[in-house]
Formats: structure tokens, sequence, C-alpha cells
């Protein structure tokens, strides 16, 4: 609610960036249970993490909030 009604746009895409989280801790465990396990491969582990933190980033901060929000408090 903090990042979309502020800026009257995009309801419910920053839930959808934590349902990726859940859906990637449930990968995860599922592989954990079959024996693979990210601590033993730094690199693959970093990987994985770029892989459901980061790129779906712009599903949790949309264009309208960093438009009309984020950059006028960085006063950009």
């Amino acid at each position: 609610m903090a990042i979309s009604v502020p800026v009257k746009a995009c309801y419910g895409m920053p839930m959808l960036y934590f349902v990726i989280h859940g859906l990637g801790m449930l990968i995860e465990k599922g592989l954990a249970q079959r024996g693979f396990n990210f601590s033993q491969y730094k690199l693959l582990g970093r990987i994985w993490v770029i892989l459901w933190l980061v790129l779906p980033m712009p599903v949790l901060f949309p264009k309208p909030f960093i438009k009309e929000v984020l950059w006028p408090l960085l006063l950009l």
C-alpha cells in the first residue's frame, strides 16, 4: 500500500514481488530436499540471490513510484 497508493497506480505489483520470493523459496527447498545446497557453491548461490532478489525489483518499485516519489525525495 505504501508504494501503490501514493501514485494511485500499480496496485498489487509490490505484493507480486513477495509472491515471487515465496516461489523462489519453495524451489530452493525442493532442491535442498533433493540434495542440492547453494551454500556449497558460492558463485551459484550469489547468482541465485540476484535472480530472485534484484531482477524482480521493477515489480517492487514500478516506474510511477520511482518517477513520482523516489526521484523527488532524492531531489533528482
